[in-house]
């Protein structure tokens, strides 16, 4: 590498010195021009020289060699090697050698002389300093150029180059942000070589800001022509609306393109943006797609979803930062947009990585991911990054997660502590919350909504996880439909498990789980309990009902405990959400005590309900605490639940339910008290 940079930058200057047959030492002033080698020299005076060894030293006394056998550019290599340094390399040729291409005695091809002697010229003639990239000297055939802030002059050299360049694997131009249209636009005319088009895998313009109508119709063309490329790169260029669709078309049709990025280019909501989104969704060998930072609309969602559902092939897709903030249902309050996408995913089979980002995602939305990504086998990893999810919206995200059927491992939930009210501003009544571990109630759901959809697809869920029928589950089951009231049929399952439900409708149902409790705990046999037995009822119904994470989901669960290192504010969240609806062993608690040891106190008592709750698991749990004072701070949190009598709970209660462990007592009386109806 180091011969060939040193032919590249042999060949720049004597480029620069012999212009048109005459000498060009000296700029428009006469003043001396600068060349490779020298230094500026304020002692003899402002003026540049080349630097002489110290007579006497190793490189005084190589350098007769180093001219004999170089000539006059012996100062201008890039360093000197010692006299007792075996040579490895032969000398560079002579410029118009290897005018094939291939370097003599090697057989390693190079970019032909004259191409880059154009490319040299050119910079000699804008006043730019080449760039000794590895496509120019030969060591590879991308050309990257990413983060270089080139401008014109220097793109247009490298234009004179790829015009006599046989093959061009790659081109990168990414972030270059002072290229303008025009300037891009004559680049890539240069690709359109037949010999080029064979070869090119990839090009990457994104972050040129200043794109725009000229490059845009030059990538449509490339697509059309070049079916070998496999990966583009658009990112931050606005299209116009008249070449979105022209662009989608040539995407979707394109036989071999695996990887799309069309981040930030301008889509809006739109009829146009609808069809794009289709046409894009037609290829059968794009795997990956960014959209993000675009502008969606609950029906361009939809459009994505049931595109997405029919594509077959594609396994990343990227959202972030797509939903609006105006999409109104019919009741004039906001309905997050990106839920009628994800209410599609129940029938999708092939995504692998789903980034939804900055989308508005609170609690609502993770009940309908939970909900429709149940039964999904293939998605491994999860983007929520910056949602106001809560602890509502990550108790259904980890119960996703822990569920061993799930192919889910990793999530990335980052600054998504905020919490949002229970009722919607312009709503006529808060919204129904599902509670996993005690689901019996009254719910009045709207089935317009996506997310009263969701709760009523859990229910029938949890009806089938007790082996009820659908009448003895739902009573009082009133329908109205435009104000008038029907007869409501339970739904069925289609072929792929998830259940059909209306999706118009206003629906009021009450939810028992009285009858479960008979059948499954007080119908006899060997498996049945005694009816004063309310301390074995608990543990038997929530070994049945809440989370414990199997083998394989442990290490994704505590690895993105092990990433809120220092969110003291993220950790909350994260261990209000397993206080509530999961089983933690002892060695478990032990290692998210161990990781955060600073605030391993507040752990304990929230998540103190979740561990087992017999003598010996209540005596180890003790052995947590290394100072008395730690114990202490403890004992006083828990006192609600440590005093609470399971056989005998009747008593006044003041119970602060932000508070896990009192949140725990209030939940091991309502079960008590259905516990106590069900054996009567």
């Amino acid at each position: 590498k180091k011969g060939r940079l040193e032919e590249f930058w042999g060949s720049f200057h004597d480029r620069s010195r012999i212009v048109n047959n005459k000498p060009r030492d000296s700029d428009a002033r006469g003043a001396e021009r600068p060349k490779y080698g020298m230094t500026w020299d304020l002692q003899s005076g402002p003026q540049w020289r080349i630097v002489t060894p110290v007579p006497g030293s190793l490189r005084h006394t190589e350098l007769p060699d180093r001219e004999k056998a170089y000539g006059n550019d012996a100062r201008l290599g890039m360093g000197y090697r010692s006299a007792s340094q075996p040579r490895l390399r032969k000398a560079p040729p002579a410029p118009d050698a290897g005018g094939d291409g291939v370097r003599p005695g090697t057989g390693e091809r190079l970019p032909p002389i004259q191409s880059r002697h154009h490319y040299l010229q050119a910079c000699d003639q804008n006043g730019k300093v080449p760039i000794p990239m590895n496509f120019m000297t030969g060591h590879s055939k991308a050309l990257t150029a990413d983060g270089r802030k080139m401008v014109d002059k220097e793109l247009l050299a490298l234009a004179k180059m790829i015009q006599e360049t046989p093959t061009v694997d790659e081109v990168d131009l990414y972030d270059n942000a002072s290229l303008t249209d025009a300037g891009i636009a004559k680049f890539l005319q240069k690709l359109s070589k037949e010999s080029i088009l064979e070869t090119l895998r990839r090009v990457d313009i994104g972050q040129c800001v200043l794109a725009s109508k000229q490059t845009i119709t030059c990538i449509t063309s490339l697509l059309k022509d070049c079916q070998g490329l496999r990966i583009l790169n658009l990112s931050k260029i606005q299209i116009a609306h008249r070449q979105q669709l022209a662009l989608a078309q040539a995407i979707g049709a394109h036989p071999k393109l695996e990887t799309a990025n069309l981040s930030e280019t301008g889509l809006i909501p739109g009829n146009l943006t609808k069809e794009c989104l289709v046409q894009l969704l037609r290829s059968r060998s794009l795997q990956s797609l960014d959209l993000s930072w675009n502008v969606f609309d609950g029906e361009a969602f939809q459009v994505l979803g049931e595109s997405v559902v029919h594509n077959n092939s594609l396994r990343t897709l990227k959202v972030a930062n797509c939903a609006t903030k105006y999409n109104l249902g019919p009741a004039g309050d906001f309905v997050p947009p990106l839920s009628l996408f994800l209410e599609q995913l129940s029938h999708e089979r092939g995504l692998t990585s789903l980034d939804i980002s900055l989308n508005q995602c609170d609690f609502r939305t993770a009940l309908i991911l939970e909900d429709n990504l149940d039964t999904h086998k293939k998605l491994k990893h999860l983007t929520l990054d910056q949602n106001p999810l809560g602890t509502l919206g990550m108790r259904s995200i980890l119960r996703l997660l822990c569920r061993n059927h799930t192919a889910l491992l990793t999530f990335s939930a980052v600054e998504c502590k905020t919490n949002i009210p229970n009722q919607t501003p312009g709503a006529a009544a808060p919204m129904p919350i599902f509670t996993y571990t005690n689901p019996g109630g009254k719910y009045n759901l709207q089935l317009w909504r996506p997310y009263h959809r969701a709760v009523l697809r859990m229910l029938y869920k949890v009806m089938e996880r007790f082996e009820l029928q659908p009448a003895e589950a739902f009573d009082k089951v009133v329908y109205r439909e435009n104000l008038v009231t029907k007869n409501y049929e339970h739904p069925g399952k289609d072929n792929l498990g998830v259940f059909q439900v209306p999706t118009e409708g206003d629906l009021s149902l009450v939810f028992c789980v009285e009858k479960a409790i008979f059948k499954r705990f007080l119908s006899g046999g060997k498996n049945g309990l005694n009816e004063q037995d309310n301390t074995g009822f608990l543990s038997r119904y929530f070994k049945d009902m809440r989370f414990q994470p199997g083998f394989k989901k442990v290490v994704p669960l505590f690895a993105n405990w092990s990433e809120l290192m220092g969110d003291q504010d993220a950790q909350q969240v994260f261990v209000d959400a397993l206080s509530k609806d999961f089983s933690l062993t002892l060695p478990y608690l032990a290692q998210m005590c161990m990781e955060v040891q600073e605030s391993a106190n507040e752990v304990l008592y929230k998540l103190r309900p979740a561990a087992p709750e017999d003598k010996a698991s209540k005596f180890m749990t003790n052995k947590f605490f290394h100072r008395l004072e730690d114990l202490l701070f403890t004992h006083q949190k828990l006192q609600n639940f440590l005093e609470l009598n399971t056989a005998n709970p009747t008593g006044h209660y003041k119970l602060e339910l932000g508070n896990p462990s009192d949140f725990a007592v209030a939940e091991r009386l309502l079960l008590l008290d259905r516990w106590e109806a069900a054996g009567d």
